[in-house]
């Protein structure tokens, strides 16, 4: 592609109307096992297990924003850092983008652009989502390398073997559409399976124009992204082999708290995976391949710079293989799983200007960062009077650059100079990590258990802290409106923390309480750059203090609950709160972009054909604001919704109500500052919610 101009020509509006229109006829979203379920109940939170997972059912829950990390609204602990209408980046606890291990259908994603635009669960479209799931707590090791913020999956709909050996075809459709921003979401998945083949095919397709709120309209926060897959699986005995491939393209797609918006992303991903056993020996393995396309630019959907030599666009490309290899066998009254895991990344990006053919700079150069991780884990059935998790894992991670350029570093001295530095030092870097974790339940009664967890957890750092040669706002998604320069001196992150909860459930009603302490020793974080060189050139390009990723020391403390009281007359409450502090502990500073103490709590009358919720969302006034950020405090809030659904046949599922009933104007804490000038929010505003809006959705099934 001609690094000239990166507009790639978008599908025309008719043809996509009527593809999603074909959709709707003839594809069918849900998969095979569901098809023949009972319409699950309206809640406003989702499923809890024994095994600590929080499940949140998009289906089920009234949401405004088509991102779906709004879903981690709704889970304790958990939040999402807001940058555009498809750039929802997952928080828990915290800490959020690369600190927290997502996973899409078990495979890790490798994010296409420096700055997230295409965040992980950008690649889980909400109409073809099935489930989202929050690991609660401490991450076991199992789950994967680097999770020292947590583990997230999310699963989209496929298809599940039969009974027998009649091929039998199932389907069913969603569709949705609300008024804030005249959108609609359309999803499908059609399925056919019986006791040896499954397959499916999905197609999503997503519209919207800017979000309104009480003052006016946000932009640019339009957007357009379609998608589709297809997969196969075979059973034969004890032996099971799945293949898919899916496809995601995004076109003209508002991100108002980043310096550029989304022209394209193309997204292609691959992945196979076996599951058979030898013995009382499960095996599993894993191959997956991704590889994503982005283009975004600052002229073309918000208003252009006044001077022509300030137009920039950026070409990212990115790639990414990953594998496992593992076991899971009978040990000692429980179960003892091992295996080796780890995923190959790649990463350019080369900024451009349309106006002038002699300008680029290449902000990132062949960038490699490799880890493969070997992990030991056994745990005892969570029923019993006590039960066990112990595990450990070893990871070794390599990081590699070539060398860069640019038109700064061939007009400028100190530009030159950061160049010449860049290139001339040791950039081929290595960490190793070492994870250990403990967990110990105690089952007080038949309703009461109790639960400790003590864990230890590294991460390395990743490419944009290590290789940002020249002050730029490539961080993965930080949207601070700070220039960043990276540092090859980088230590890995260390973090010991300590986990204690109660599990009490009594028939319908449930209270999961969860205290916690993370102590974080050589944490990644922006500091004020001494390096004149960089000060003079960020100053040119507008931030006089740019910060340096550095090591300093951190904590996170602060509980979370998911609480549910079943009421007469088939009434119930159901909600989340979550707290966290977040600071530092070698300068009195608090960390960027915690949220506050929030909750979400909806009260429900659920009847066999019908059900109806009040729902309120609240959050409290932050003042606990990094300094070093030039962050700003947020005033609390609360809003109200009101929705409700109709089962009408069995299959058949209505959905309908309006979200901040009031149309009052908020701001989440965790919201990106607005940097588009052609907004009705002001330069510098955080980002607010969106206002009323009515919507619809029909799911149906058969």
């Amino acid at each position: 592609m001609d690094h000239k101009t990166i507009a790639r020509r978008a599908l025309p509006r008719a043809p996509r109307i009527f593809l999603a229109s074909v959709s709707l006829v003839v594809a069918a979203p849900t998969i095979a096992a569901e098809a023949q379920k009972e319409p699950p109940n309206i809640t406003v939170i989702g499923q809890r297990d024994e095994m600590q997972r929080v499940t949140v059912d998009p289906l089920n829950t009234p949401l405004t924003q088509p991102t779906t990390g709004e879903l981690m609204k709704r889970t304790p602990g958990g939040n999402v850092n807001f940058n555009g209408p498809l750039t929802g980046i997952g928080q828990y606890r915290g800490m959020f983008a690369y600190r927290i291990n997502t996973q899409i259908d078990d495979m890790p994603v490798t994010v296409g652009g420096p700055n997230w635009m295409d965040a992980p669960l950008h690649n889980a479209p909400m109409p073809l989502l099935d489930s989202l799931e929050v690991q609660r707590g401490i991450t076991p090791v199992s789950a994967g390398s680097e999770t020292i913020g947590g583990n997230v999956r999310a699963s989209k709909r496929s298809s599940d073997f039969s009974a027998t050996g009649d091929f039998e075809f199932h389907g069913g459709v969603n569709a949705s559409a609300q008024t804030v921003d005249g959108g609609y979401g359309i999803g499908a998945v059609l399925a056919g399976s019986n006791d040896k083949h499954r397959l499916h095919a999905s197609g999503v397709v997503e519209e919207g124009d800017d979000t309104e709120f009480p003052g006016g309209k946000i932009r640019p926060t339009e957007y357009d992204r379609t998608a589709w897959g297809l997969g196969y699986g075979l059973s034969l005995g004890n032996n099971e082999l799945g293949l898919d491939y899916s496809r995601n393209e995004t076109s003209n797609s508002g991100s108002p708290a980043l310096p550029m918006d989304i022209r394209f992303i193309d997204t292609d991903l691959f992945s196979g995976r076996y599951t058979g056993s030898i013995g009382g020996t499960t095996l599993t393995a894993r191959l997956n391949y991704n590889e994503v396309e982005h283009g975004m630019d600052n002229f073309t959907l918000r208003a252009p710079p006044p001077d022509p030599a300030r137009y920039r666009q950026n070409l990212a490309n990115g790639d990414g293989t990953g594998f496992e290899l593992s076991a899971l066998t009978a040990f000692r009254s429980g179960k003892f799983a091992y295996g080796i895991d780890g995923d190959l990344t790649n990463h350019d990006s080369r900024i451009t200007n349309p106006n002038n053919a002699m300008f680029f700079v290449e902000a990132f150069n062949d960038v490699k960062r490799d880890r493969v991780g070997l992990f030991g884990e056994w745990s005892t059935p969570i029923d019993d009077t006590w039960a066990y998790e112990f595990g450990g894992r070893y990871t070794q991670v390599n990081a590699d650059a070539g060398t860069v350029n640019g038109t700064p570093a061939m007009m400028m001295p100190p530009a030159q100079s950061l160049r010449d530095e860049f290139n001339a030092a040791d950039r081929k870097l290595d960490w190793n990590l070492v994870d250990a974790v403990g967990k110990l339940f105690y089952r007080v009664s038949d309703t009461l258990r109790v639960d400790l967890g003590l864990g230890h957890k590294e991460r390395a750092p990743v490419y944009q802290e290590l290789y940002l040669w020249l002050p730029l706002q490539a961080t993965a998604g930080l949207a601070d409106g700070k220039n960043y320069v990276g540092n090859l001196d980088l230590k890995q992150e260390k973090s010991n923390v300590v986990d204690l909860g109660l599990d009490w459930r009594n028939g319908g009603s449930f209270f999961g309480p969860r205290v916690f302490y993370k102590r974080v020793d050589d944490y990644i974080q922006g500091t004020p750059s001494t390096d004149p060189r960089v000060i003079m050139i960020s100053t040119m390009n507008g931030d006089p203090n740019p910060l340096q990723f550095t090591n300093v020391d951190a904590e996170f403390y602060g509980f979370d609950a998911d609480f549910g009281i079943q009421l007469p007359a088939s009434v119930r409450i159901d909600g989340v709160l979550s707290y966290v502090r977040g600071k530092r502990r070698d300068i009195d500073d608090n960390l960027y972009r915690i949220a506050p103490l929030t909750s979400v709590v909806g009260l429900t009358v659920d009847r066999s054909r019908w059900s109806a919720t009040l729902e309120g969302q609240f959050a409290s006034e932050q003042d606990k604001v990094s300094e070093t950020n030039e962050e700003t405090p947020t005033p609390g809030y609360g809003i109200a919704n009101l929705y409700g659904s109709f089962r009408g046949l069995e299959q058949l599922v209505l959905t309908a109500g309006v979200n901040n009933v009031l149309d009052k104007e908020f701001r989440d804490h965790t919201n990106g500052v607005n940097r588009a000038r052609n907004s009705d929010v002001a330069v510098g505003q955080r980002l607010p919610g969106p206002g009323r809006s009515f919507f619809a959705r029909i799911s149906y099934n058969w």
